[in-house]
């Protein structure tokens, strides 16, 4: 195994794609076709990654927010309670 073909195992295992014999279609395949598949298939798992992680963070910002916006709700009131309850 060429240390070409190592790295190209070790970047596709990241995403779980291990078995890279899979990656021939037909026996007669010219090389570039091959490569262009390969290089398509590297830059579209990276992107997607990316893109979830961004959605990830977005949605626990969203989260962080309404949680912030409600404690200071939830703070009144248990105020207002303690309050009440003082006055019994």
């Amino acid at each position: 195994m060429s240390p070409v073909q190592a790295v190209e195992l070790l970047f596709f295992a990241i995403f779980g794609q291990t078995t890279h014999e899979l990656f021939k279609v037909e026996t007669v395949q010219s090389e570039w076709t091959t490569v262009l598949f390969k290089l398509t298939f590297g830059i579209y798992m990276l992107v997607s990654v990316v893109v979830l992680i961004n959605l990830l963070i977005a949605m626990m910002s969203d989260t962080y927010q309404r949680i912030q916006a409600q404690s200071d709700i939830e703070w009144k009131y248990g105020l207002s309670k303690l309050v009440r309850n003082m006055h019994r």
